[in-house]
């Protein structure tokens, strides 16, 4: 089982697109990895940049009409309880007037990025991943 990773790195600092120097975070777990990307995104962290997988709305999504983080969402066609919650976080992050944008991946379900589990689809997996890079290397690079 992966542990979370949660690491600031305030040596590396980069000059974000908002004029401030934010810290760059990394967030990395296959179970809740998502939920906890919404959150640290919801509360407010000095992030230039956000990309949840499979992430639950938070119990109170305020916080994401004020956020200052690019997010790029990226939810499974057929986790429907979880997909359900992307059109409230898009209409908060709209709000907020920062970069975002919801991926749904069609013909795939939770946890279709893992590769250690039953439902791993690699051609989608790929697909999501590379979209995570581009995003990143727009919005942090």
């Amino acid at each position: 089982m992966m542990q979370p990773a949660i690491s600031a790195a305030p040596t590396n600092m980069k000059p974000s697109r908002w004029g401030r120097n934010t810290p760059v975070l990394t967030n990395w777990r296959m179970t809740n990895g998502g939920g906890t990307t919404w959150n640290l995104v919801n509360a407010g962290a000095p992030l230039a940049a956000a990309v949840p997988f499979y992430g639950p709305l938070p119990s109170n999504p305020a916080g994401l009409a004020t956020t200052k983080t690019a997010v790029l969402a990226i939810y499974a066609e057929q986790d429907t309880r979880i997909t359900a919650t992307a059109p409230q976080m898009e209409e908060q992050l709209k709000k907020a007037g920062v970069p975002e944008q919801i991926m749904v991946v069609s013909g795939v379900n939770h946890a279709f990025h893992n590769d250690t589990g039953a439902r791993y689809a690699p051609e989608a997996a790929q697909k999501a991943w590379v979209a995570t890079i581009e995003w990143f290397r727009k919005y942090l690079v």
